[in-house]
């Protein structure tokens, strides 16, 4: 009986140890991440929102990635006829709010303070980043044959036409990656001005950053040597 009672009582003591364990941990992450936060383990709603195609059947030689499609956007000039005058209300001025870009939301990993894994995908967490709407708002005037107290205002306006997604890509198979493609790749980038440091083929990273920023300026798939991106860049594979 004694046993059972000092047994029941060491689980309680373990139990609530864990428990501050747990919820220290949790303060932790959402103080070095932000407002929402999921484990990396777990789909955050960002991610699983993202349609995910089925993989493509690949034949012999073919190889093919998860790739994300950035998003598009199209920019439009609107036109306005600002109020200039004292005398706010009054017939044919109205208030006009116009949305300059809109708000956008991502997920992104990123690793969280004092982390004790020696595993450090075990030290992520997906965090939500927020781009709040920037909008500017102004005393709009409608009737300008009544109103001449105003002055045209013109306005860039961008808008998302489609948001990103993911889809799978068919990719340059590891074994095929030589020093003839990175070479005919690195010569394209270079001439097209992506290339922000001198030899910068010779550094995986700096070579696939500026890839990375290629394929976002031209709404590629992102993230890999893709087909599609050596189409556009011009190389052979």
């Amino acid at each position: 009986m004694f046993r059972k009672v000092f047994l029941s009582l060491l689980a309680t003591q373990f139990a609530m140890k864990n428990i501050g364990f747990l919820l220290s941990l949790t303060i932790l992450i959402l103080s070095s991440c932000g407002p929402k936060v999921y484990n990396s383990g777990f789909d955050a709603p960002g991610p699983k929102q993202m349609n995910v195609p089925p993989r493509p059947d690949a034949r012999p030689g073919e190889c093919f990635k998860l790739a994300e499609i950035p998003r598009e956007f199209r920019t439009e000039t609107q036109t306005f006829y600002e109020f200039t005058g004292d005398t706010i209300p009054q017939a044919g001025v109205v208030k006009t709010e116009v949305e300059l870009s809109p708000r956008l939301e991502d997920w992104i990993k990123k690793p969280y303070d004092n982390c004790q894994s020696a595993d450090p995908n075990d030290c992520l967490v997906w965090c939500q980043v927020v781009e709040e709407a920037e909008q500017v708002v102004f005393y709009e005037v409608r009737d300008t044959t009544a109103i001449k107290a105003f002055k045209k205002t013109n306005l860039e306006v961008k808008r998302l036409i489609k948001d990103k997604s993911k889809e799978w890509v068919q990719v340059i198979c590891e074994n095929n990656i030589n020093r003839t493609l990175i070479k005919t790749m690195s010569d394209s980038l270079r001439a097209r001005n992506y290339f922000v440091v001198y030899d910068c083929e010779k550094s995986p990273k700096c070579l696939m950053e500026s890839l990375k920023r290629y394929q976002m300026d031209r709404m590629l798939p992102v993230g890999s040597i893709n087909l599609v991106t050596l189409d556009s860049l011009g190389v052979a594979y």
